[in-house]
C-alpha cells in the first residue's frame, strides 16, 4: 500500500511487533543510546522501564534500562507508582533522560523525557503510554512531538495489521487513509463518570454490538433484537488483549451450544476447540459506532488455553467481569484504524484495510 498522507502534515511512522498478547514497539533511551522494548499501550499515559537494581533478570527487549550507562539521565524525586486493570503493578522513581524513535538523525529526539525507573514490579514487560495527559499531569511522549516541533498536532494513527502479521505501525502527527477502508466516524473523547470532567482515558459511545452471520441492514436498526451493550462507553486500548464487556456474556448467548465458565468473576466461554470453530464459523461481531460498522471474524477471537488428552481447549477473547468495565483491547484494534486525537479530544475509527 502507499502511503495516503496529507502533505502539510509532519509525520513519523515506528513499527509495532505482534508479541500474540501485546504489540511492543523500539524506543532508545539515554547517552549513548539503549535499545529497549516496550508495551505500547492507548490506555494509560506513562512511559516507565525496568531498572537493572533488583532481584529479577529482565532483558532489554522487556524494557531494561540501565540508568547508570547513561550520561543524561537525572533522577528526580517523586516516586513512581502505577496499576493496571489486571492487576499488574510497578513502582521506584521518575526520571528523565533522552528518547528516541529511531537511530536515524531525522527521527524525533525528545530531550529531557519524563518517564518512570521501576524498581519493583510484578510485569515482565515494561510499558510506552500514549493516553492523555490528563491522567498524569504531565506532557507525555506524544505532547513532547508536538511541542518540540517534531508534529504538528498531538495525534497518533493505529495500525495493529491482521492476526497473522508479525508487525504493524503507529503513525505519530497523521493519518494515512490508504489503511482504512470507507472512511471514517469522529467521535468525541468523554468521561463516562463525569460529564463537567475533563477525560483521562480514550472512552467513546458504542451505539451497539452485534453478532450476526454477515452485515445486515438490520444491525443498524435500532430496534434490532440481536443488538446487545446499546449506547455503553468503551475504552479503546491497545494494551488489553481481550475485549471486556461487563456482565454481557450472562446476559446475552453467543450460541445455544455454547456455555458460560465462571473464573474470579469473570464470565468467559471455554469449551472443546471444534466447538467453538464449529458455533462461530459464519459468525462476525459488528461493533456499531453510529453509522459505522466494524466487524470481527469471530474464528479470530478463538485461542487455545490447554490440551488435556489429546483434545484442545479454547476459549473466546470475550470476557464478561463484574466492574462495570467496558474495553475493546487488540482483538478488536487489529480490525480498526484509530486516528487518537488528544489535542481535540476526539477518536476516529474505521475497518482496518489489510
Amino acid at each position: 500500500q502507499n502511503l495516503q498522507i496529507a502533505k502539510r502534515d509532519k509525520y513519523f511512522t515506528s513499527t509495532t511487533y505482534n508479541q500474540k498478547s501485546y504489540y511492543k514497539i523500539h524506543l532508545y533511551l539515554g547517552t549513548p543510546a539503549q535499545k529497549v522494548g516496550l508495551l505500547l499501550d492507548t490506555g494509560s499515559s506513562d512511559l516507565w522501564v525496568h531498572s537493572n537494581i533488583g532481584e529479577m533478570n529482565y532483558s532489554a527487549e522487556l524494557g531494561l534500562y540501565n540508568q547508570a550507562a547513561s550520561s543524561t539521565w537525572v533522577k528526580s524525586k517523586t516516586p513512581f507508582e502505577i496499576s493496571y486493570f489486571d492487576t499488574t503493578f510497578a513502582s521506584g522513581v521518575y526520571g528523565n533522560d533522552i528518547v528516541r524513535l529511531g537511530t536515524q538523525s531525522n527521527f524525533p529526539q525528545i530531550k529531557n523525557m519524563f518517564m518512570g525507573l521501576s524498581q519493583e514490579s510484578n510485569s515482565s514487560q515494561a510499558v510506552m503510554g500514549i493516553g492523555l495527559r490528563n491522567l498524569v499531569g504531565y506532557n507525555n511522549f506524544p505532547y513532547r512531538l508536538k511541542q518540540s516541533g517534531y508534529i504538528n498536532k498531538t495525534l497518533y494513527s493505529l495500525y495493529l495489521n491482521d492476526t497473522n502479521s508479525k508487525t504493524g505501525s503507529i503513525l505519530f502527527g497523521a493519518i494515512d487513509r490508504s489503511k482504512v477502508l470507507d472512511g471514517l466516524v469522529t467521535l468525541p473523547i468523554v468521561n463516562p463518570s463525569s460529564s463537567k470532567s475533563k477525560p483521562t482515558h480514550f472512552y467513546v459511545k458504542m451505539t451497539s454490538l452485534s453478532i450476526e452471520n454477515n452485515r445486515a441492514k438490520k444491525i443498524l436498526s435500532s430496534n434490532n433484537p440481536n443488538a446487545i451493550a446499546p449506547n455503553s462507553f468503551v475504552l479503546l486500548d491497545s494494551g488489553t488483549s481481550l475485549i471486556h464487556l461487563p456482565n454481557i456474556p450472562k446476559k446475552f448467548k453467543l450460541s445455544q451450544s455454547i456455555e458460560l465458565v465462571n473464573l474470579d468473576s469473570s464470565y468467559f466461554l471455554y469449551r472443546e476447540c471444534s466447538d467453538l470453530e464449529s458455533a462461530f464459523s459464519t459468525k462476525k461481531l459488528f461493533f456499531i459506532f453510529g453509522k459505522k460498522v466494524i466487524d470481527v471474524h469471530m474464528l479470530s477471537l478463538i485461542g487455545q488455553l490447554s490440551n488435556e488428552d489429546g483434545v484442545s481447549y479454547c476459549r473466546l477473547s470475550i470476557i464478561g467481569n463484574d466492574q462495570n468495565k467496558s474495553i475493546l483491547g487488540a482483538s478488536f484494534l487489529r480490525y480498526a484504524y484509530v486516528l487518537y486525537n488528544l489535542d481535540d479530544l476526539e477518536i476516529s475509527l474505521g475497518q482496518a484495510n489489510f
